[in-house]
């Protein structure tokens, strides 16, 4: 045995530390003092405090909170002898706030002395009505949570009979200017898909199998280690979802954010200090969506999306998860927005980084190994749709020289390919699914508008019938979801644009940008119907009050900016029956639909570029022929960038891009008066 001895250090040379270049210093804004009232014309907003549970902002990771420069004792010894390790002296890290502060921090960015995450912070919210129930019985809904849990119960109960939410003595005023704004008639809903074209992870309950026979990956609580790292329900969630409704019918308002690797499901009002259920991904969510028409005490349709091109589906009730575009398998980009069809259904929209939109289903699985198989030996078949029709534009385009100034109505149209294997009967399928590797497989269908600017916003009105769609080029096109045509372009006043929102009637559609204004459209009328000035940067979120509706206020809705501000707006509709400058018969007759005339108006309409095909496009008016509105409420909430803003019954939430939630309670109402003809009648 032979006994080694290394030399004293006094002997060995000294690793020579090279000096650090200077970095100047980056100067931080300082934020100025923040209020926590806004008075409004209907009274004043509380910043509420308690009212939602703590959510965890980005912080430094330890890797950066490490000191900059090791100490010498702590520097490796190298010469002749050998190697060796000084003695560990390094500075203790500061204690973490949450064991969540790792997921929340991942790819989070320094600005201006603040942590931003990755992608901003995206919220959610859903009105859940929980009937009566005697008192002493366990409610169903406990029930199951618990079997989420992995707390199996002998029977699981079904849920009681919904009773219905009492009427709102806050909602609306019943007067005859709002009678007048009757919504739309929704169009033509989904039918539900039979069993021969359904796929098969669409039996049972819920478009799950028995709780016995399901496979343990469809289980949320059973998906550890894996793309989901961890699932971290509330201990009391089957005791706080037993207590819904136990002293009568209960209104709850659920919500859903989503923050660096996390996704979260709390409660708000106060009622629950902490999180229902906590879920770590192994990548970030970009973006997320709910169902609001199918979330009811028994059931959950939320769809998260990734950088990835996954797209996951969640239900803590039931604890269920899907996944669909598995590692992009299918659309290799990123997910950048998420919208169901307010027509119901189970189907949802997700649009993708290269300007791709798919339908997907929530129940159907994408093509099996072996016919992913096919599917890869060939390109995409939506890629040589788009690639046919580009071809197309361009041998029209070159056989007409004449119109190469002129706008290409290929920029407006909507490339779409339909998965016709989607209805092959389950009799005709082969098990392996090599002979029809679409049949009762995601997507339903793929699109592409001809244009190459980036896609940075959708929304679907709220009858279903047009999905606005806006553009970095600063292009707002309505697409007639019956038809899937575009139907009307209107281009922005300067820049492009960020956001976009439907009054709650589907009557008027908002958008914002880079102009810093917001703009009202009339999709019935086919023209702007007022602008908004007020913010001194990018309009990053609109949302319109579904609860401010009176007969001197018409609308009511907010705007968030860059310039950390929240904007209130309100205007009648009364006020704005009949435009400000009327319609010249030598003005351009292709601002207006065929046959869709201002209300007031009775001049007869030439024909239009809808008869051929065409999109009509609108360009902007100038400022002298549009009104000018003035904010009724301006006040800087953050001294950070705000990144989106959510209206609802109790509160108003504003976020900030560095993730911070705040809410707004808003003031005492007086009850709904009934309208004095009807006392009268």
């Amino acid at each position: 045995m032979e006994l080694y001895i290394p030399p004293p250090t006094h002997y060995l040379p000294r690793m020579v530390v090279p000096p650090r270049p200077v970095v100047p210093t980056v100067p931080v804004v300082p934020c100025p003092p923040l209020p926590e009232e806004l008075i409004a014309p209907e009274g004043t907003y509380h910043l509420a405090k308690g009212w939602f549970p703590d959510v965890e902002v980005p912080g430094p990771l330890p890797t950066e909170q490490r000191p900059q420069q090791m100490p010498l004792a702590s520097a490796a010894l190298i010469g002749a002898g050998g190697f060796s390790m000084g003695t560990p002296a390094y500075m203790p890290l500061p204690p973490l706030a949450s064991p969540n502060i790792f997921a929340v921090s991942s790819g989070s960015t320094l600005v201006n002395g603040q942590w931003q995450p990755g992608h901003p912070t995206k919220m959610s919210f859903a009105d859940v009505w929980f009937p009566s129930r005697e008192t002493g019985k366990e409610s169903s809904f406990g029930a199951l949570v618990r079997r989420g849990l992995g707390k199996r119960t002998e029977s699981t109960p079904a849920p009681p009979k919904d009773e219905g939410p009492p009427p709102d003595e806050y909602e609306f005023s019943d007067t005859e200017s709002e009678s007048s704004f009757q919504s739309p008639a929704p169009v033509a809903q989904h039918q539900a898909l039979t069993p021969e074209v359904s796929a098969p992870a669409a039996k049972g309950k819920f478009g799950s199998k028995a709780p016995k026979t399901r496979k343990e990956e469809k289980r949320l609580s059973a998906n550890r280690g894996g793309f989901i790292t961890r699932v971290s329900p509330n201990l009391n969630l089957g005791s706080i979802m037993d207590d819904k409704g136990k002293n009568g019918g209960e209104r709850v308002r659920w919500a859903f954010w989503n923050m660096g690797r996390l996704f979260c499901w709390a409660e708000e009002g106060g009622a629950v200090l902490e999180n229902l259920a906590t879920v770590v991904f192994q990548n970030a969510p970009t973006t997320h969506a709910l169902s609001t028409l199918t979330t009811t005490p028994g059931r959950q349709d939320i769809v998260v999306g990734f950088e990835t091109g996954d797209l996951v589906y969640l239900d803590f009730i039931n604890d269920r998860t899907e996944r669909f575009n598995v590692g992009g398998k299918l659309i290799k980009s990123a997910v950048t927005a998420i919208h169901f069809d307010p027509r119901g259904g189970d189907r949802f929209l997700a649009s993708f980084a290269d300007n791709t939109v798919a339908v997907f289903h929530l129940f159907a699985e994408d093509p099996s190994e072996a016919g992913m198989a096919v599917i890869n030996s060939v390109p995409r078949p939506w890629d040589s749709v788009f690639e046919e029709a580009e071809l197309l534009a361009a041998a029209k385009a070159s056989a007409n020289p004449a119109a190469a100034g002129e706008r290409s109505a290929f920029q407006d149209r909507v490339i779409e390919w339909k998965n016709t294997e989607w209805a092959v009967p389950a009799d005709q399928r082969d098990k392996r699914g090599e002979k029809y590797p679409w049949a009762g497989k995601n997507p339903l269908s793929v699109a592409r508008l001809g244009t190459d600017s980036t896609l940075t916003g959708m929304a679907y009105s709220p009858d279903g019938r047009y999905l606005a769609l806006i553009t970095r080029d600063g292009l707002l096109r309505l697409l007639d979801t019956e038809e899937t045509r575009v139907t009307d372009v209107f281009q922005s006043y300067f820049g492009g644009l960020r956001c976009v929102a439907w009054s709650p009637d589907s009557r008027f559609v908002a958008v914002g940008g880079q102009d810093d204004l917001i703009t009202i459209y009339s999709p019935r009328e086919s023209r702007v119907v007022a602008r908004c000035q007020g913010h001194t940067a990018n309009v990053t979120g609109i949302a319109f009050d579904p609860t401010m509706r009176s007969a001197g206020r018409g609308y009511r809705f907010g705007s968030v900016g860059e310039d950390g501000k929240l904007l209130l707006w309100d205007f009648s509709a009364a006020a704005l029956r009949k435009p400000r400058h009327h319609h010249h018969p030598g003005g351009h007759g292709g601002h207006h639909r065929h046959g869709s005339i201002g209300i007031g108006s009775s001049v007869s309409l030439e024909k239009t570029a809808e008869d051929d095909g065409r999109p009509n496009f609108h360009p902007p008016p100038s400022k002298a022929d549009v009104a000018m509105l003035q904010p009724v409420l301006a006040r800087q909430v953050e001294g950070n960038l705000m990144s989106s803003l959510y209206m609802g019954p109790k509160t108003i939430c504003t976020v900030s891009r560095a993730g911070s939630m705040k809410f707004w309670i808003r003031p005492p109402r007086q009850p709904r008066k009934k309208s004095t003809k009807k006392q009268q009648a």
